[in-house]
């Protein structure tokens, strides 16, 4: 697998800003928020609560952990998305840059029509998962979509 070279020069940027990485508790969002920590930044993991040990023992392995914190919420659920954002301006006085990572991937054709037991098509549950977590739940985390809070 080839080597993936990184320029942190824009990283040393966000020394001392908020940054705030949806589905960052495990993979590429991980990492994203660990690079961010290292070069002096406000991390906020944001994501399901039920990933709340597995982000916790990642901040615990940061470079700087007491400037991060895990706050649990659903992208697609504005609610909680909301309070994410609020939690996030309470800890460290705002947002300077939001990360828009989190998505899942299909376990199957998100675009085929299923039949029922009539014989009908139904809308495929899973591309409506999809849709909501990759497109809705990424246009929620822009943060100029949420005039109340900033």
């Amino acid at each position: 697998m080839a080597q993936l070279q990184i320029d942190t020069q824009l990283l040393t940027e966000a020394a001392n800003k908020t940054v705030l990485i949806t589905g960052a508790a495990r993979g590429i969002g991980a990492a994203t928020a660990r690079l961010f920590n290292q070069h002096g930044a406000n991390v906020v993991i944001a994501d399901l609560a039920q990933f709340r040990d597995v982000a916790d023992q990642s901040i615990d392995q940061f470079e700087y952990p007491d400037r991060a914190i895990f706050v649990p919420g659903n992208i697609i659920d504005w609610a909680q998305l909301t309070a994410c954002f609020k939690t996030a301006i309470n800890r460290f006085g705002g947002i300077d840059i939001v990360v828009a990572n989190a998505g899942i991937m299909e376990s199957e054709p998100v675009l085929d029509l299923i039949p029922n037991e009539n014989g009908d098509l139904e809308e495929n549950e899973e591309a409506e998962r999809v849709i909501n977590v990759n497109l809705k739940g990424t246009l929620n985390s822009i943060p100029s979509l949420i005039p109340p809070i900033l």
